[in-house]
């Protein structure tokens, strides 16, 4: 049976075409949503532009959260950032260059 994904969709480029290659990037477009489950959208204005192409319906479009694919605060996530975390819950106790709980 053949498994249906979801379709990222980060931004168009036909917006910069023309005449046929514009069509058959739309097409594409079409052709990835109508073989996908949902998709996701990176911004609300993407999803009105994409709806207004008529590259999948509204039930198919979805934004995530409140949009960006890049709203991931990798300084939340880096290893420094998680070692002062972890001394300050330790009380600052370290072990062999790792902080004890």
């Amino acid at each position: 049976m053949f498994r249906r994904g979801c379709y990222f969709l980060r931004g168009l480029k036909l917006e910069t075409c023309t005449g046929l290659k514009r069509r058959i990037l739309l097409l594409t477009e079409r052709l990835a949503a109508a073989c996908s489950h949902a998709v996701l959208c990176n911004s609300d204005s993407l999803r009105n532009e994409a709806l207004a192409l008529g590259v999948a319906p509204e039930s198919k479009l979805r934004v995530l959260g409140s949009g960006s694919s890049n709203g991931v605060d990798v300084e939340r996530f880096s290893r420094a950032e998680q070692s002062a975390r972890t001394a300050r819950h330790s009380g600052g106790r370290s072990c062999g260059g790792l902080w004890a709980a």
